[in-house]
């Protein structure tokens, strides 16, 4: 492999955007002579002991002891103290404990967010709701903890919890806008649409601001059909790209056994969701069912939460029952450029960001975002000598 060349990796990365941070700790990574030798080792460090993380159950802990006044020093708080202020609170505010149907007893639920490095995007504006948080403090946790992107104001749902929580309003009254705005839909309205939400972000707020315009932008969302588009594009991505990946298995495994004297040939039918996530998600230790080790084992689980695509998470997209998110695009992709043969590795790094930042701009979703640790991660393993060997050697180091 022809070692990295500053200029052209420097020029890559700043096409693209990325903050003047997180462009210049990767290309430290990248320069360095650990990543020429042990590029592996390289990167791990870099994730577990040099990045900078923000633990989710420490900011949580940090804001509701800050909005509580609680006047003992912090540490010496126990987590059934903020647990009992969580539960009130959303009793209070007549929170509800699950956007969705769940089996999940609540003080496991509470019991998690106190103990998590890193949650879902569903989790903070639950918490949006059942602490009262502002705007401000909502996109801090979306942007500062979880490093994703703000709110999304494509989004029906998150336009609509952006308003309540900007207003102070409750999730009763997101439903109430809801229903409101599915009532008005059905009878015919248009609906207007006249701000540009991409260009002008601070006018599409002051505007949102009253309840009748935001309902109005609402239905316009609606019957312009982008809402509902980039779901589906966001499928259809999904299920084009695993197809893709199950080709790239079938080949793999078939050469695996080129000298079995059997020499049994696979085709793309013969793969399923435990063969990918095999292949995948090779580095991670299996438990004795047969399970991908508990996230929470990894010393990367901070930098991680459980972006990991496992049978399960391919499964229940596939059906619908889990919406795709970026992670599960961005993985897939991920494993297809590993397995072409690039000259120099920042070629393949170019044409990998643009590829993904294609399809998650035609999904709605946001650029490549190399503050997030998992897709520096990822970055960083496309400039490697084996890109998906170095996914799954730092994969399997974070659980020793």
């Amino acid at each position: 492999m022809r070692f990295l060349d500053t200029t052209d990796f420097e020029s890559t990365v700043r096409d693209f955007e990325f903050t003047r941070k997180a462009q210049n700790q990767i290309l430290r990574v990248v320069e360095s002579d650990d990543f020429a030798d042990m590029d592996s080792e390289a990167i791990f460090r870099y994730l577990y002991k040099t990045m900078e993380i923000v633990s989710f159950k420490d900011y949580l802990k940090r804001y509701i002891y800050e909005r509580a006044g609680l006047r003992e020093p912090f540490r010496a708080v126990p987590d059934d103290v903020f647990g009992e202020i969580i539960a009130y609170s959303f009793e209070e505010n007549a929170a509800p404990h699950s956007f969705e149907p769940s089996s999940t007893k609540w003080s496991v639920t509470i019991k998690g967010w106190l103990q998590h490095d890193s949650v879902r995007r569903s989790a903070v504006f639950l918490l949006g709701f059942g602490l009262r948080m502002s705007d401000r403090d909502v996109s801090s946790f979306l942007t500062k903890v979880l490093k994703e992107e703000d709110f999304d104001f494509m989004d029906p749902k998150e336009t609509v919890f952006w308003h309540c929580y900007r207003n102070g309003k409750s999730y009763a009254e997101a439903q109430a806008v809801l229903r409101e705005t599915e009532a008005r839909i059905s009878e015919g309205a248009e609906g207007s649409g006249e701000l540009s939400i991409r260009n002008h972000q601070d006018a599409l707020k002051a505007h949102l601001d009253d309840r009748s315009a935001l309902i109005d932008y609402l239905i316009y969302l609606n019957k312009s059909g982008k809402s509902t588009a980039k779901q589906r594009t966001a499928y259809e991505y999904f299920c084009r790209l695993l197809e893709l990946t199950k080709v790239e298995v079938a080949r793999m495994n078939s050469e695996d056994l080129a000298a079995d004297a059997a020499k049994k040939s696979y085709s793309p039918e013969d793969i399923t969701s435990a063969d990918i996530e095999q292949v995948i998600c090779s580095g991670i230790p299996v438990t004795k069912n047969g399970n991908l080790q508990k996230a929470s084992s990894s010393l990367l689980s901070k930098q991680f939460n459980n972006f990991r695509l496992s049978r399960q998470r391919i499964d229940g997209v596939l059906k619908k029952q889990l919406q795709v998110d970026r992670y599960d695009l961005i993985t897939l992709e991920f494993f297809l450029y590993s397995q072409k043969d690039y000259e120099f590795p920042e070629d393949m790094l170019r044409d990998f960001m643009d590829d993904m930042n294609r399809i998650l701009q035609e999904s709605g979703l946001k650029e490549l975002h190399a503050v997030n640790p998992y897709e520096a991660f990822v970055l960083m393993c496309l400039l490697s000598e084996v890109p998906l060997a170095t996914y799954a050697d730092v994969w399997e180091m974070s659980f020793c």
